[in-house]
């Protein structure tokens, strides 16, 4: 931050350079909604550690189950059990982990409340909202845990719970993980083996392990039952197929019947048996025989044909015999075969009892490899899950503030920055005056007590831009958009600096001619005539004039406001008041006009002098009213030759603007 002529470089525009928005600019538009912004950055972290404060911390635990799924496990079950069994898959397992009998099981042995279950954040602040309205409209606990009806073998609160626990494929409260093919870090495993890692988030430290470990033993014991009792099923169906058949085979056999009943569960046709056609063979002497007997009878038939005719009663005699061997051997074929599919039937009903039994019994190795431990309690990690909550409440609340002051910015259409009075005016900032506007009536000011303003270096540093741009003018009109910004002590400023100051002769006239206004001037004499009663000609301008305490400095009041409406001819009788005014030797005067969109009169003030100044004020001064004004000026034929920015207070501390 710079100084000139003792006026600082923030409160004025030497040249308007385009619509360039510069850096301070942005800083201005976010101070003046700096308490916006603020209050985000204060509550949205406070918040966010609120909410934290809602959740309970997380812990975790992990446990890992391996399973063998071969036979080979123990030299013992080698030749009892069906080989290459098929295993479960990782997905298979995991539905098995998570489903609603192993999660009741762990719940009712390890004595798991709701409170200790892991739940995300929008479940756990529901639950907080659904207790508060519970307190104030309490449900029949009695019809929620109703009825003596179990679900999976299990009460309702129970099965509930583990809904609950169980929740939705996006949950990560249970977390299972599957290697079919674990690593050589454990010795012994087969590439149809699978290792299961169970992961499970709970809000209670002390259970986390017992509920992990309480998962995997479930599983187990799951696993066990649902084995033991597929095993046992395929026993009953095997069982039934035996019975069935040994029945359909002795009548087969003692029927001597070449033609099986299509109700046979065996289903012996020609293609299963020309399938085993030669193990059969091989397996039974008297197939061998009879087909080694048909062998020969179709040899002697071709040496027949040969020396009989084809419908002799030889060749006939040797068909007939070839057809009755044909007809053992088929007979001796099918029963050789059901017999054999029978043994193969009750060797399988066999190894589904065996396999029953050894689930039964808990002799496949299921077992868990790495039980879960109570994770250590951390000082730091509570300490951690704040700050990081703090961290992120702090970023989201500087973010959401900026919005809001964006979003307040673009819906607002007062003024706030040099760069949007600029913007409208196309022209330059005189400079910025850090006056209060205060109500629309003002106190009244007494001439002869003139005070001292604090704004002088700013108001020399206008005066000198004034006299820059216009260098041989006396004249000069104040106007302003619109009511708000009419401010009396902007041009009593500009006529006290130019007289103390300066030693210039000057002369303030009041043209603001508004009943809400009224009269502020109040001195000795009061009541004498003033400018609405020069130029209705009722009084000379001389017997108007009022001095001050400032020797140079004259003012010429309103005056009578009631003969306001005899001004029909206004601009003609303004043109003589001004000229009259020039032949007083004053070195400068200054009218202090009404707004030009509430007042013809401001406007005619304007287009009577060569200089007009427009007042806006930052804050109150809306951006299309300012472009109504400028642009009634421009039909007028007027264009002002600059802004004087009327300011509450500075937005922006001097340190930033320090550093910009």
């Amino acid at each position: 931050m710079t100084t000139e002529d003792g006026f600082i470089t923030r409160y004025i525009e030497k040249t308007l350079d385009g619509e360039q928005f510069v850096a301070k600019e942005l800083l201005t538009k976010l101070f003046v909604r700096i308490n916006i912004f603020n209050t985000c950055v204060l509550i949205t972290p406070l918040l966010a550690i609120a909410f934290t404060a809602l959740v309970p911390a997380t812990y975790k635990a992990s446990t890992q189950v391996l399973i063998r799924y071969t036979s080979t496990e123990s030299a013992f079950f080698g030749d009892l059990v069906t080989e290459g069994r098929t295993p479960t898959s990782g997905p298979s397992s995991a539905q098995m982990m998570k489903s609603i009998p192993v999660l009741a099981r762990t719940i009712q042995q390890k004595g798991i409340k709701d409170a200790d279950i892991y739940k995300d954040f929008s479940k756990v602040l529901g639950g907080h909202i659904a207790s508060i309205a519970d307190y104030f409209s309490p449900n029949d606990e009695a019809t929620l845990s109703a009825g003596t009806a179990k679900e999976y073998g299990y009460d309702r609160p129970t099965v509930l719970l583990a809904k609950s626990w169980k929740g939705d494929d996006k949950d990560t409260a249970i977390v299972v993980e599957t290697t079919e093919k674990p690593s050589n870090s454990l010795t012994s495993l087969n590439s149809t083996d699978e290792l299961i890692t169970i992961t499970v988030k709970a809000f209670n430290r002390l259970k986390v392990a017992d509920m992990a470990n309480g998962v995997a033993e479930s599983f187990i014991e799951e696993y066990y039952t649902r084995s033991a009792l597929e095993a046992k099923q395929a026993y009953d169906y095997l069982d039934i197929l035996v019975k069935k058949s040994e029945k359909n085979l002795a009548a087969f056999e003692s029927n001597g019947s070449n033609k099986m009943s299509m109700e046979d569960p065996l289903l012996i046709d020609d293609l299963f048996v020309s399938n085993k056609r030669d193990r059969l063979t091989n397996s039974n002497p008297r197939i061998e025989n009879t087909a080694r007997d048909i062998a020969n009878l179709e040899t002697e038939l071709a040496k027949y044909r040969q020396n009989f005719k084809e419908n002799s009663f030889e060749i006939t005699q040797i068909k007939q015999r070839i057809a009755d061997f044909k007809k053992v051997l088929s007979f001796e074929e099918r029963l050789e075969a059901a017999k054999d599919m029978l043994g193969d039937l009750k060797m399988r009903r066999q190894q589904a009892s065996l396999t029953k039994d050894l689930y039964s019994q808990r002799l496949i190795p299921i077992t868990i490899v790495e039980p879960a431990f109570i994770p250590q309690k951390s000082a730091f990690k509570l300490v951690a899950r704040f700050l990081i909550s703090g961290i992120i409440g702090l970023v989201f609340g500087v973010v959401f503030g900026l919005g809001l002051v964006v979003i307040f910015n673009l819906m607002d259409r007062k003024l706030y920055t040099s760069w949007d009075i600029r913007r409208i005016t196309k022209g330059p900032i005189l400079g910025l005056l850090g006056i209060s506007i205060s109500e629309k009536k003002f106190s009244p000011i007494d001439i002869n007590a003139l005070p001292n303003f604090n704004d002088e270096s700013d108001v020399q540093r206008i005066l000198g831009r004034i006299e820059s741009l216009c260098p041989n003018n006396k004249i000069i009109t104040v106007t302003s958009a619109s009511d708000a910004d009419a401010n009396p002590l902007v041009s009593l400023q500009l006529a006290c600096s130019l007289a103390k100051d300066h030693k210039s002769k000057v002369l303030l006239i009041d043209g603001n001619f508004s009943q809400a206004r009224q009269e502020i001037w109040a001195a000795k004499g009061n009541g004498k005539p003033g400018i609405i009663d020069v130029l209705v000609n009722d009084a000379s301008l001389d017997s108007a004039l009022r001095t001050t305490n400032l020797a140079n400095l004259f003012i010429l009041p309103v005056g009578d406001l009631a003969l306001s409406e005899q001004l029909g001819f206004f601009q003609k009788n303004l043109q003589s008041l001004i000229k009259a005014c020039t032949e007083k030797n004053f070195d400068m005067i200054i009218i202090d006009s009404q707004s030009i969109l509430s007042s013809r009169e401001a406007l005619l003030f304007c287009t009577s002098t060569p200089v007009v100044i427009i007042n806006a004020t930052t804050m109150v001064t809306r951006s299309d009213v300012l472009g109504a004004a400028i642009d009634m000026l421009a039909e007028a034929g007027r264009k002002p030759i600059g802004t004087i920015m009327l300011n509450k207070t500075f937005v922006l501390p001097d340190y930033l603007y320090k550093l910009l």
